[in-house]
């Protein structure tokens, strides 16, 4: 892990206090809508691995913080 990854596992650790974070974090984290967000999930555009819980319509969705700030530093070296 680089350490852009790790200062931005730091701060999303330091901010929400657990290592998965829900769909409205991860919007509020991207600054993008929570049906955006779905949009994205919805049609596999999502470039962040997570995992559905469950198999109804609204299963939950987790996003492993250490997915989120791999994104989010590649992001910032683009």
């Amino acid at each position: 892990m680089n350490s852009t990854t790790q200062m931005y596992v730091d701060l999303l650790y330091r901010k929400y206090g657990k290592t998965q974070l829900t769909r409205q974090e991860l919007a509020e984290t991207l600054e993008i809508s929570v049906s955006s967000l779905e949009g994205l999930i919805l049609k596999g555009d999502l470039p962040i691995r997570y995992k559905r819980i469950g198999v109804s319509q609204k299963a939950r969705y987790v996003f492993p913080i250490i997915e989120v700030a791999n994104f989010l530093a590649f992001a910032d070296a683009a």
